[in-house]
């Protein structure tokens, strides 16, 4: 869906403290503090027209999430922002966005990795702001599900030497994207001959492939892994064809996926 044209909408006027009244010259929705719910397309007409609702508006949590959570309201926001001289629509879908206080703050993502992924991520969001399709989705869910990718593209770059959640452990376990993140890596996993036959020397049933599928099972079910307790999995086991009491030494595991099936791991998720 792309912009519509200028010519089927008319920017909403946008200048001094008298403009933008009704012509009965009601109370704007905030100023009106007897009306306990204002309809969100009203709040974005008074702010677009008055700089004072403007700046009340982005005072009031509760309303910026309602906006972002109406269609018509973010429909109408994102009209007036792709016109022409849509330049103040657009500097209030990023205002509400931010004040609005649901743009994904990293959980564990380390604050280097986060400032330059929420950098880039801006970037590339009013970039593409004439392809955002106001009905799929808020512009917060947008901008999220794109910066958590940003942060993964910019965690590959510093992700050696890698510690206790080895795997990426850039990403919080936040149920937004994660669990669909690690069952597309899973399913990458699976379908790679390059990780099936790559196996450790002195223990040949232990392939790449089953390892990472045993790291992101424990991934899946507590966010977080050690190498010990990769090396007690039943999974390793039974691929070995051995007792589960018998173990791999952690520090065997280690060094081998880190050696070579985090290699192929990197090159895979990148393709």
């Amino acid at each position: 869906m792309r912009c519509l044209s200028q010519s089927k909408f008319r920017t909403l006027p946008v200048g001094g403290e008298g403009q933008g009244r009704r012509r009965d010259d009601t109370l704007s929705p905030l100023e009106n503090r007897s009306k306990k719910d204002s309809d969100p397309i009203d709040l974005i007409r008074f702010a677009l027209a008055q700089s004072v609702e403007r700046r009340r508006l982005l005072q009031q949590q509760r309303h910026l999430q309602a906006i972002l959570n109406d269609i018509p309201a973010r429909r109408l926001l994102w009209e007036q922002a792709c016109l022409p001289e849509g330049q103040a629509a657009k500097a209030l879908i990023v205002d509400v966005m931010k004040c609005s206080r649901l743009i994904w703050r990293g959980g564990l993502v380390s604050a280097q990795v986060y400032e330059e992924a929420l950098a880039k991520t801006w970037v590339w969001f009013l970039d593409k702001l004439p392809n955002y399709e106001p009905e799929k989705a808020s512009f917060t869910t947008w901008f999220n599900n794109k910066l958590k990718w940003m942060i993964l593209e910019e965690g590959r770059q510093v992700l050696p030497p890698l510690n206790k959640t080895e795997l990426y452990g850039l990403i919080a376990h936040e149920p937004y994207a994660w669990e669909n993140l690690l069952d597309e890596w899973v399913n990458l996993v699976r379908r790679d001959q390059q990780l099936m036959g790559c196996r450790m020397q002195g223990n040949l049933r232990l392939s790449c492939q089953v390892l990472l599928l045993e790291i992101l099972a424990a991934l899946q079910e507590v966010g977080e892994f050690s190498w010990e307790a990769i090396s007690r999995r039943e999974g390793l086991a039974i691929a070995q064809h051995q007792a589960i009491d018998q173990t791999v030494d952690p520090a065997v595991l280690k060094r081998f996926c880190r050696r070579r099936c985090f290699a192929r791991f990197k090159e895979l998720t990148s393709e």
